[in-house]
């Protein structure tokens, strides 16, 4: 049974610093969710999210990783894994933009919302017109096409 926000409290946490049980009880309120489903094992998308930003938060702390999988109660390479596909995302992100910034005003907005409506990055989408174009000229790129 999860316990309600208002009685999570610092002594309900695991033995751990005072910063450090401040910190995940923020990200608890923050994300409504109780103590008990923080620690479970359950892989929600809501409690893995909560779970990376106490992590996050931690680290940047400048606490181990070993030391916040220990706060967490998960593996220290579960929050590397955690960091590290955070910072996938945003050298995705920022390649993104780089590209899009080369391109016309009208090429950036056809990007843009195609990915919209196909509901992909913009990185994704550019790789698919790249790809559309490839197939559809096979005299640049015969082995693709055949």
């Amino acid at each position: 049974m999860t316990m309600p926000l208002g009685v999570v409290t610092m002594t309900a946490l695991p033995r751990m610093p005072a910063s450090a049980k401040a910190i995940i009880c923020e990200v608890l309120a923050e994300h409504h969710i109780g103590i008990e489903d923080f620690y479970s094992q359950y892989r929600d998308s809501h409690l893995v999210a909560a779970r990376k930003q106490a992590a996050r938060r931690l680290l940047d702390r400048k606490y181990s990783a070993t030391r916040v999988g220990r706060m967490l109660r998960r593996n220290h390479a579960t929050i590397l894994n955690y960091i590290d596909k955070h910072a996938q995302r945003k050298q995705q992100a920022y390649a993104s933009k780089r590209v899009l910034m080369n391109l016309s005003q009208q090429a950036k907005e056809y990007v843009i919302e195609r990915a919209a409506s196909d509901g992909l990055t913009t990185a994704k989408m550019i790789a698919k017109i790249i790809e559309e174009l490839a197939l559809a000229d096979a005299t640049v790129f015969p082995k693709v096409a055949a």
